[in-house]
């Protein structure tokens, strides 16, 4: 490679790194929720996020499987309303 070309891109990593240090600074001051945008942005975790999520997860799992339950109970009943057609009806005495 180039050596002027390796510097080229060398300055020009240095100046990305220089802007966002420098968006990163603005929005600290600026915006409300800030913080919480360059935590994300950073790929840093917030614990009471973490927590939420982890509850919600649960939640959805219960309702799956609460979902499924329902599911197979329909099915039994689909079945049994089936079976109560197909029967012929007993003669009259």
């Amino acid at each position: 490679m180039n050596p002027n070309r390796a510097q080229a891109r060398a300055g020009c990593g240095r100046v990305l790194m220089g802007r966002r240090r420098r968006d990163e600074a603005l929005a600290r001051r600026r915006r409300p929720g800030a913080q919480d945008w360059l935590r994300e942005m950073r790929g840093g975790r917030d614990r009471a996020a973490d927590g939420e999520m982890d509850e919600l997860r649960q939640t959805v799992e219960r309702l799956n499987g609460d979902v499924a339950e329902l599911q197979e109970r329909v099915d039994f009943t689909e079945r049994m309303l089936a079976q109560q057609r197909e029967r012929p009806a007993l003669p009259d005495r």
